[in-house]
């Protein structure tokens, strides 16, 4: 297994990711198959979070700026004071939202156009968001899809049998909100690759003594967090993983030392905006309030957490029933393999926990827990364990197929609809729909609130 050092160029990136997928069979034809399946996903622009990304993009790409006023008049000028994602600053429109997916996806952009423009020359005239969107919308197909592949070769490093490794690989795809954002430009898949990808290389870099490699895993780390500031939350488990692996020192001192890239040129990115390395896009946001950490911070952990793993609206484990058996999984895990074992649960845990006091827990304009399918693959990977467990009993693999099937079924429901919305308001008629949107929810957030 090649693992990255200090000593390798950004080109190894794409040498390793070939070979990965190249040298074996399985992990090419799930890529194939994932890819295939989340590209085809992709229908058109959705959400307010993918129009504040776009028109960074066109605006750096089209307009060379950082501002987004030409592209909002030109392309999408609707009324402005009910714009999310948009925030207005010294006589200027921004995006609030963190700049590193509109970055990362000016090639995208940039294939979309060139395909514009040809559709433009053959007398063909199709909007030009619609025809942007679709190859920027396939880096989250391709991120979610490079996740699988990464996911799949560390099952087989922490030397899970080839049968769990395939069908916990296939519940991550299919049986969880991954298939939901890969059809998108969220930034949700290409958030869970960037941190599913720290964490890999943390875990092998470890395992292969590759000491030096833990500052290209802080260079990845660093980029995660320009596109998604919460993933910085995920430096500690990290740092709590190296204190069990007694390398606490140096390894830990690379991991920060490579996040410094991305982060100044964050900061630069904030002082050019707002005059300010220190404040966020967020905080001239035109909708929402973002000011203090009292308006951003304001729901009760309890609701939070019933909200994101158990309501009807948003609940993890309604969306993904099968998930119900990594919770098993993390204890025969935790047997075999103590440190990754810590190191997956905390991380899923700093995510869930500091989403469950924040005031839009449920991630607005979305289907299922959005913002924990950042962290996804972490709560997913001890289902494996469990497979392996009650690998001979026969009426546990009904008992799989039977929630694996619902669990694709429901991400179902949200391709072939619209990922802003959840299930009950498509799958659910009548009272019972009204009972999945208003009544449970409102119900135990009373009890809470009362007690």
């Amino acid at each position: 297994m090649r693992i990255f050092s200090i000593r390798n160029k950004f080109k190894d990136i794409a040498d390793f990711i070939i070979n990965l997928i190249w040298n074996d069979k399985t992990r090419f034809k799930l890529f194939l198959l994932t890819f295939i399946i989340y590209s085809v996903s992709i229908a058109h622009y959705y959400s307010p979070d993918e129009s504040s990304y776009w028109l960074l993009t066109v605006s750096i790409t089209d307009f060379q700026n950082l501002y987004v006023d030409q592209a909002l008049e030109i392309y999408t000028p609707w009324k402005l004071e009910s714009r999310m994602g948009i925030g207005y600053y010294n006589g200027h429109y921004y995006s609030t939202l963190p700049p590193g997916q509109s970055f990362i996806a000016i090639p995208f952009f940039l294939i979309g156009k060139g395909i514009w423009i040809l559709l433009n020359s053959l007398g063909i005239n199709l909007s030009y968001i619609s025809v942007t969107y679709v190859p920027m919308a396939m880096l989250s197909s391709i991120s979610a899809a490079l996740t699988i592949v990464l996911f799949h070769n560390l099952l087989t490093e922490l030397e899970f049998n080839d049968n769990s490794a395939l069908f916990t690989s296939i519940t991550l795809a299919f049986g969880t909100t991954s298939w939901i954002y890969a059809k998108t430009f969220y930034a949700q898949s290409l958030s869970m690759f960037l941190n599913f990808f720290v964490v890999y290389l943390v875990i092998l870099n470890t395992k292969y003594e590759k000491t030096n490699g833990h500052f290209f895993a802080g260079i990845i780390m660093g980029i995660a967090v320009t596109v998604r500031f919460s993933n910085i939350l995920i430096s500690i488990p990290i740092l709590i993983y190296f204190v069990l692996k007694s390398q606490i020192v140096k390894t830990f001192i690379l991991f920060i030392i490579g996040t410094v890239p991305a982060l100044s040129l964050l900061l630069f990115y904030n002082f050019l905006c707002f005059d300010n390395p220190f404040i966020m896009g967020y905080y001239y946001d035109l909708l929402y309030d973002y000011t203090s950490i009292s308006s951003v911070f304001s729901t009760n952990p309890f609701f939070g957490l019933y909200g994101l793993l158990f309501s009807p609206g948003r609940g993890l484990f309604i969306y993904s029933p099968i998930l119900i058996l990594s919770i098993p999984g993390f204890f025969y895990f935790f047997k075999s393999n103590k440190e990754e074992a810590t190191l997956f649960i905390l991380s899923f845990f700093a995510i869930l926990l500091f989403y469950s006091t924040y005031t839009w827990w449920h991630g607005g304009l979305s289907f299922g827990p959005r913002f924990l399918t950042d962290i996804l693959p972490c709560f997913v990977l001890p289902l494996g364990k469990t497979l392996e467990k009650f690998s001979s009993n026969r009426y546990f693999w009904v008992f799989f197929y039977i929630l694996l099937g619902f669990s694709i079924f429901t991400q179902i429901i949200g391709v072939l609809t619209s990922p802003l919305a959840g299930i009950q308001e498509y799958a659910l008629p009548g009272k019972i729909r009204d009972l999945a949107q208003n009544g449970p929810d409102i119900l135990i957030y009373n009890l809470i609130k009362n007690n």
